[in-house]
């Protein structure tokens, strides 16, 4: 359900940052971020858990730089205000300063980990927003009540799609295994 208040990104994360719970942005509205869910089922916290820790991993000696979902990631246009459940990026960091809020504007990879009640927004909104974002060269939707990551992938010729059900999948080139990411995740 969404606030129906409009404000700029500034206004949002300064009223954002005295908020107890967390909102995200999109466009002028504010909603409450994974509002089916607060705090989230335990197959997406375990998830989410070992997402950071395969993702700190496999970028361990490198110059990416892996992100929780305390994170907000924004456009150029900072028309959007989003907390995805990871954030990779491949170049130095690019923040816009809001108050006592950093917002990442170059994020090259985001991780968005689906729920019944956020699916639908997170397939609309956020990834038609993420694919907007210049620096972003893949996304993930993971679901988390079923062993399967989605992945579009910026291409020559627009975004390419994979789905993986087993196995490994790749994150700017490393291998990452989906038996870590859904460990002691009951399905």
């Amino acid at each position: 359900m969404a606030v129906q208040q409009a404000m700029t990104l500034e206004r949002f994360l300064a009223w954002e940052s005295r908020q107890e719970l967390k909102h995200e942005y999109y466009r002028g509205e504010v909603r409450l971020h994974n509002v089916a869910t607060p705090g989230g089922s335990t197959s997406h916290n375990r998830i989410e858990t070992s997402l950071v820790y395969v993702l700190q991993d496999a970028f361990r000696r490198t110059e990416c730089e892996v992100f929780t979902s305390n994170q907000t990631v924004t456009n150029v246009d900072g028309d959007i205000g989003f907390y995805p459940d990871a954030t990779v990026l491949a170049e130095p960091l690019q923040k816009r300063r809001y108050g006592t809020l950093d917002a990442v504007t170059n994020p090259a990879v985001v991780f968005e980990i689906l729920s019944k009640g956020t699916e639908s927004y997170d397939r609309d909104h956020k990834l038609d927003a993420y694919r907007a974002i210049p620096s972003m060269r893949e996304i993930f939707l993971v679901d988390s009540s079923a062993r399967r990551v989605e992945r579009y992938l910026r291409t020559e010729d627009g975004w390419s799609y994979e789905t993986f059900t087993q196995g490994e999948f790749t994150v700017l080139g490393r291998p990452i295994a989906l038996d870590g990411l859904y460990e002691r995740v009951e399905l």
